[in-house]
C-alpha cells in the first residue's frame, strides 16, 4: 500500500505493489518517476494503519477523520506531493523562461539549436554554479565583433606557459592555446609527438587551466601593487589586463558526442572563453598541413558542434565555439552517408575496372605475400587506370562526348550546371536522374571501387568543399576558418565571399601559420606587413599563429645556448639582461614578477602588518631592485607617457 497526503482534507491509499490507479497517478504527474514512493511513504502508512502485512487495500479517497492515527502525523506536512511537485515544476519552468530568454539576446541571434530550452534545463542539475571562463567568452565575444565591425582583426598566437601569456597581455587581446604546441610539449602523459590528437584529451583542457591561472594571479598581483600606490602614482602607471581571453584547440571533440560533451566542460571549467573543433576524423586526424587527412560527413561534424553548444547552455555559459573544415586539402572522406558531401566525392569512370576494387586488387597481391612499395606500386597503377572523377565532372565529359550539334552540347551543359551547382548539394541520386535526362542513361561511375583500404571514400578537396561546409556549419557556430596550405589572398577572398553569401553576418578566422613558407609566397616584406589588415576587411576577424610560442621559444634558447657555450656571462648579458632592461621587460626582477611582494603582503596581514621573513626583505639582492625596478618602470612605459616624463 502506498498512501500520499494531497492536503489537510484527503489522502490518497494505493494497493502495493503499483496498482492501475498508482500508475495512471504516476502517469499523469511524470515528474514523480523515480521519487521511490513505496519506499518513503508505504512503510510509514502501513504502520499508522496497523497494516504492516502484504494484504492489498482497495483504492480510495477519504477524508483523514477515516483513519485517526494519519490525522496529526507528520506524513501531512512534510509528504504534501502536490504542493511539492508544483514547486520543483515552477522552479523548473521559470529557469526554462530564463534560458529561452538568454537565447533571444543579441549574442544569439544567428545560433540554430536542434533541441529546446527545456531539454537543456532537464539535463542541468538543481545546484546552480557560476564559471569566471563565461565572463571572458563575453569580453572576447565583444572583442571580435567589434574587430568585425571595424573591419579589424585580433591577431595573436599560441603561448606556452605563463611567462609567454602574461608578456603576451601587453600587446594583444586574446590569447591561443595550440594542441600541437601541446602535442609536442605538454602531454598529460608526458610523452611529446607530432599534433595527431592521440594525446590525452584533457592536455589541452590543462594547458588552459596552467595559462589561466597564471592570468588571475598576475591579476591579482598587479591589484596590489596599484592600491599601494597614490593616485598620482596610478595615473603614471598603466594597467596592464592580463585577463585576455583565451581560444583553445578542441581537435576534432576527442570522439563522439559524448567526449566532445565531456571535453568542453573540462574547458569552460579551467578559463576557455573560446574552443575550436575541426572536421577530421578523430581516429586519423593529422596536423592542418600534413597529408592523409580524412574528413567526416558534414552532418556529424554539425552534431559535434550541436554537443558542444549543448554543453555550453547546459553549463549557462557564452563560450564562443569555432568551427574548422579541413576541407581545402583533405583527400579522403569516412562516408558517403551525407548528400551535401556527395558533389566532392570521386569515383571511377573506367568501365574496364568494374568488379575489381582496389582494396581487393590490394588484399590479393597481400595475399601472396607482397607489401611496401610493392602494394604502393599496385595501388598507383590502379588508381591511374581508373580516371578518377567527381560525378559532375564525369557527367560534364560525357556530354561533351555525346554525338551531338554543339549547341545542343551547350544547352544541356548549362542545364547541368545550373541544377547541380554547389549550392544545391546535389544527392548522387538525384545527379544520376538528371543525367539521364540529360541523354545519359549508362554512365559509368563507381565511387566504391577507389575506396581505400581503411574504406574511406575518395575526396576532391577545394575551397568550394570548404564553403559548402562552411554554409552547413554556420547556424551551429560563431565563428569558421578555413585551413589552407599557404597565405593566398585570392583563396581567402573566395572563401569569405562565398561563406558571406549566404551568412553576411559570420565571423571567419585565419591560421596565420609557420608552416607555409612565407618567404616563397610571393609576397614583398611590405605585402607581408599588410596581409592580416587585407584580410580582416574580408571579415577575418580572429587570426592567429598557432605555433609561434613554440618557435620563439626555440630561437631565444638555441642562439643564446649557443653564444653562452662560446662567450660565457657575456652573451647572457648582452643576449638577456641587457635586453630586458632596455625593452623594459618586467622579468628582469624576476622575483617580483614571480609575486615575492605578493605574498610577502599576504605574511604581513596574517601577522598584524609586519615579518620578519618576508622574501623581499634586506639583502644583497634588495639593493639591486630599485635600480631594476626603475629601469624597467622608464622603459616599460615610455610608449604610454610620451613626453610627461
Amino acid at each position: 500500500m502506498t498512501t500520499v497526503v494531497l492536503n489537510a482534507s484527503y489522502t490518497l491509499v494505493f494497493p502495493c505493489p503499483y496498482s492501475s490507479v498508482e500508475r495512471k497517478f504516476l502517469r499523469s504527474n511524470r515528474n514523480l518517476k523515480g521519487v521511490g514512493l513505496h519506499g518513503l511513504v508505504s512503510y510509514q502508512v502501513r504502520k499508522l494503519l496497523g497494516r504492516t502485512g502484504s494484504r492489498p487495500l482497495h483504492a480510495l479517497v477519504s477524508a483523514p477523520d477515516k483513519y485517526p492515527s494519519l490525522k496529526n502525523s507528520p506524513m501531512a506536512s512534510s509528504f504534501s506531493v502536490p504542493s511539492m511537485i508544483m514547486a520543483e515544476e515552477g522552479r523548473f519552468e521559470a529557469e526554462v523562461a530564463e534560458v529561452q530568454a538568454w537565447w533571444n539576446t543579441e549574442r544569439f541571434k544567428l545560433t540554430r539549436r536542434p533541441y529546446t530550452a527545456r531539454d537543456v534545463v532537464s539535463l542541468r542539475g538543481t545546484l546552480r554554479q557560476t564559471y569566471a571562463s563565461n565572463e571572458l567568452a563575453k569580453k572576447l565575444w565583444h572583442t571580435l565583433k567589434t574587430h568585425q565591425a571595424n573591419g579589424t582583426a585580433s591577431r595573436t598566437f599560441g603561448a606556452l606557459d605563463p611567462v609567454q601569456v602574461t608578456m603576451m597581455a601587453k600587446y594583444l587581446d586574446t590569447i591561443y592555446v595550440s594542441g600541437w604546441q601541446c602535442s609536442s610539449t605538454h602531454t598529460t602523459s608526458n610523452e611529446p609527438g607530432p599534433d595527431l590528437a592521440d594525446y590525452p584529451y584533457d592536455t589541452v583542457p590543462n594547458k588552459v587551466e596552467h595559462l589561466f591561472f597564471a592570468q588571475q594571479f598576475h591579476d591579482r598581483k598587479q591589484r596590489e601593487v596599484r592600491m599601494s600606490m597614490s593616485r598620482e602614482q596610478r595615473a603614471r602607471t598603466p594597467y596592464v589586463d592580463y585577463l585576455k581571453p583565451i581560444i583553445a584547440d578542441g581537435d576534432t571533440g576527442f570522439g563522439g558526442a559524448t567526449a566532445t560533451v565531456k571535453l568542453c566542460k573540462l574547458f569552460v571549467e579551467r578559463g576557455a572563453a573560446g574552443v575550436h573543433i575541426e572536421d577530421q576524423s578523430s581516429v586519423t586526424k593529422k596536423c592542418g598541413h600534413m597529408a592523409g587527412k580524412v574528413l567526416v560527413s558534414v552532418g556529424e561534424h554539425i552534431n559535434r558542434l550541436v554537443a558542444a553548444r549543448l554543453q555550453f547552455d547546459i553549463m549557462g555559459v557564452e563560450t564562443v565555439l569555432i568551427a574548422r573544415t579541413d576541407a581545402v586539402a583533405a583527400n579522403l572522406i569516412q562516408t558517403n552517408v551525407d548528400s551535401r558531401d556527395h558533389q566532392f566525392i570521386l569515383g571511377c569512370t573506367n568501365p574496364h575496372l568494374k568488379g575489381r576494387s582496389l582494396a581487393g586488387a590490394l588484399a590479393e597481391a597481400m595475399a601472396v605475400g607482397k607489401n611496401g612499395p610493392e602494394l604502393q606500386a599496385i595501388e598507383d597503377e590502379w588508381l591511374s587506370m581508373a580516371k578518377l572523377k567527381t560525378f559532375s565532372e564525369c557527367v560534364e565529359d560525357a556530354i561533351n562526348r555525346l554525338n551531338i550539334g554543339e549547341d545542343e552540347k551547350r544547352q544541356r551543359l548549362d542545364e547541368w550546371a545550373h541544377r547541380s551547382g554547389y549550392d544545391k548539394c546535389l544527392s548522387y541520386e538525384q545527379g544520376r536522374d538528371i543525367a539521364e535526362r540529360l541523354g545519359l542513361e549508362n554512365l559509368f561511375w563507381d565511387w566504391d571501387l577507389p575506396r581505400t583500404r581503411d574504406g574511406f571514400y575518395r575526396f576532391k578537396g577545394s575551397v568550394m568543399a570548404a564553403v559548402v561546409r562552411g554554409w552547413a556549419f554556420a547556424p551551429h557556430t560563431d565563428l569558421i576558418w578555413m585551413e589552407t596550405s599557404s597565405p593566398d589572398l585570392v583563396e581567402c577572398t573566395r572563401f569569405a565571399e562565398g561563406v558571406k553569401s549566404k551568412h553576411p553576418e559570420m565571423m571567419l578566422a585565419y591560421n596565420l601559420s609557420p608552416s607555409f613558407n612565407w618567404d616563397a609566397s610571393g609576397m614583398a616584406d611590405d605585402q607581408m606587413r599588410d596581409f592580416i589588415p587585407r584580410i580582416a576587411k574580408l571579415g577575418f576577424c580572429w587570426q592567429f599563429i598557432t605555433l609561434a610560442g613554440f618557435h620563439a621559444d626555440a630561437l631565444v634558447v638555441d642562439t643564446f645556448a649557443r653564444d653562452f657555450a662560446r662567450r660565457g656571462m657575456l652573451a647572457y648579458v648582452e643576449r638577456i639582461q641587457r635586453q630586458e632592461r632596455n625593452n623594459g621587460v618586467d622579468t628582469l626582477a624576476h622575483q617580483r614578477w614571480s609575486g615575492a611582494n605578493y605574498y610577502d603582503k599576504v605574511l604581513k596581514t596574517v601577522q598584524g602588518g609586519i615579518t620578519s621573513t618576508a622574501a623581499m626583505g634586506k639583502g644583497k639582492l634588495l639593493s639591486l631592485l630599485p635600480q631594476m625596478i626603475l629601469f624597467i618602470s622608464v622603459r616599460q612605459y615610455l610608449p604610454f607617457l610620451g613626453d610627461k616624463l
